[in-house]
């Protein structure tokens, strides 16, 4: 009786048996570290929306404290620096000697600019930083919202030095609000990642 030698197929299944583990196996710590990437930017967004909302909310709690504020001097956007970039002051160690407020800023560029975790919660141009520094940046932007007595309204550009009520905007002379832009930048691998928030402040008990 002649005997079948079936050394050589049962070597060529092994070799197609390891090829398909070792693509299974690649192809399982792809999804995996794309999967760690996904959720790790999911929680970066959402700790930058996060941010760029407390700084519209600290923005608007002064021009409600301004309003509450029994000083006849005391102006509605008073501590808002409008035309200004700004970054939020919140220093949990000194809040009776430096409440929270924007501070007048360089921008990105300022050590300030950067958003640090002390403890419990994030503090940014704090007097004593404390904690580690995050890879989150936060700079806002505060423009006037002038308007022409009516129900026109313009806002003033960043880039120009004119007013309301002058220049380009000599049309509409009375500051009606400030627009609130926030943006948060970190770092990604080969860019930088960004989250932007913008609303509108209005003095709206005088309109």
């Amino acid at each position: 009786m002649r005997k079948i030698n079936n050394r050589g197929q049962t070597i060529l299944e092994m070799l197609v048996a390891i090829t398909i583990l070792v693509i299974a196996l690649v192809a399982t710590a792809v999804l995996i570290v794309t999967s760690i990437r996904a959720s790790k930017e999911s929680r970066n967004r959402l700790i930058a929306s996060n941010l760029a909302r407390e700084a519209i909310e600290i923005a608007r709690n002064m021009r409600d404290s301004n309003w509450l504020n029994p000083q006849p001097s005391t102006s509605w956007d008073s501590g808002l620096a409008v035309g200004a970039v700004t970054v939020p002051r919140i220093d949990p160690p000194n809040w009776a000697t430096a409440p929270t407020e924007l501070v007048v800023s360089t921008g990105f560029s300022d050590p300030a600019a950067r958003v640090w975790f002390d403890n419990t919660m994030y503090v940014q141009g704090a007097l004593a930083p404390g904690g580690s520094p995050t890879e989150f940046y936060r700079v806002v932007y505060l423009n006037p919202i002038c308007g022409d007595g009516a129900d026109g309204e313009m806002i003033a550009d960043p880039g120009t030095t004119d007013t309301c009520g002058n220049g380009e905007y000599s049309g509409y002379a009375t500051e009606i609000g400030v627009r609130v832009l926030v943006e948060i930048r970190w770092p990604k691998s080969d860019s930088h990642t960004k989250e932007v928030l913008e609303d509108r402040l209005y003095n709206w008990q005088v309109i």
